[in-house]
């Protein structure tokens, strides 16, 4: 059977390619429009992701993503550095500031200020330069994606000079960062430069940073934070999740994807349900006409060979599936010449009609 359906399944040539065709274009609208979600609601905790260092963050307990800070004073960071369990912490900032370079040209850019002894925070890795540089006085890094949109048609490079605040800053490497939700460049300086750029205020500290010593769980020590500073203290999944979870519920892009997916998934089912109704109509007969051979092969002699002969039309179906299923099994024939004995003792035992 299995074979008979795959024959009829690739005879019509059209129907079989409008079927794959069907299959192949509502997968993969399906699996895109998913990887594009999942790919978008990532790049919302780049920054988080991109810290590695860090176990625990720790912010105002107003915050709700990364992206909506409140400054603290720099007395929160010895409070966080009193608790036990700390192994080290570090202030960290994140704001948005506008850069000018010498061509005129302005353009808004996310400030991430990390501790300036240990640069603590600053991405992973980088395409040119040394992460060790940006100690020098004015140096920044800018990510790759930034750099290129700041200055399209130029290859990456070091050297190129910005004024922040009305403050001279260098770029003296090249990272390859996380993207953003936004397109805005991505810029790593100092803690002190990155406070010179945006204007000093009373409160400038966004983020404390903080490592756990080791063997001492993550989760308990943000807990004992909270409790000890009245802060809000988040181990970097956790603060990943409510970040995503921010974007999920406050816009329409889970939404708009999953309105997609459901479109790729309900149009590709109606094509190939549709297909597939038409091939069962249109081979109906090709389907009905080897039933009986899906039953065991003695039982099926039997069967043709014990139903009634009602006429020639009959008889010659009969012997043609006792052929058939003789032809198969070579234990048919005693299966033949028992229900052919059945028969004729059978009709043997009735009385002759009177007339």
């Amino acid at each position: 059977m299995n074979g008979i359906a795959l024959r009829i399944l690739l005879g019509d040539q059209a129907k079989y390619i409008g079927l794959i065709f069907g299959i192949a274009f509502s997968t993969m609208l399906m699996s895109n429009q998913i990887s594009i979600f999942v790919g978008l609601m990532l790049r919302t905790a780049g920054q988080i992701l991109d810290a590695r260092e860090a176990d625990i963050w720790v912010m105002d307990p107003r915050v709700e993503y990364v992206d909506e800070i409140e400054p603290m004073t720099d007395m929160q960071l010895d409070r966080v550095r009193g608790v036990d369990g700390v192994d080290w912490a570090v202030p960290f900032f994140k704001g948005l500031t506008v850069a000018h370079t010498r061509d005129g040209m302005l353009q808004q850019i996310i400030l991430l200020g990390v501790d300036d002894a240990t640069l603590t925070g600053v991405a992973p890795r980088l395409v040119l330069g040394s992460v060790e540089d940006l100690k020098q006085p004015d140096a920044m890094i800018i990510d790759r994606a930034g750099f290129q949109f700041m200055w399209p048609g130029e290859e990456p490079g070091i050297g190129k000079v910005v004024e922040l605040n009305d403050h001279r800053a260098v770029i003296i490497g090249i990272s390859d960062a996380s993207a953003p939700f936004t397109t805005y460049p991505i810029v790593y300086t100092k803690y002190s430069s990155a406070r010179n750029y945006v204007g000093r205020t009373r409160k400038q500290m966004s983020i404390v940073l903080v490592h756990a010593r080791q063997g001492v769980d993550t989760r308990l020590l943000a807990q004992q934070i909270t409790i000890e500073t009245g802060l809000k203290a988040l181990t970097w999944r956790e603060f990943t999740r409510a970040t995503i979870g921010y974007y999920l519920r406050r816009t329409g892009i889970p939404v708009n994807f999953g309105i997609t997916v459901a479109l790729g998934f309900i149009v590709g089912a109606a094509v190939v349900g549709q297909t597939f109704y038409i091939f069962v109509l249109e081979n109906l007969r090709q389907f009905g006409a080897p039933r009986p051979w899906a039953s065991p092969t003695a039982r099926s002699c039997a069967w043709f060979c014990c139903r009634p002969w009602s006429s020639r039309a009959s008889v010659m179906r009969s012997a043609s599936g006792c052929a058939s299923a003789f032809s198969r099994s070579p234990h048919a024939s005693r299966s033949i010449c028992a229900a052919s004995s059945c028969r004729w003792k059978w009709r043997s035992a009735q009385p002759a009609p009177s007339w």
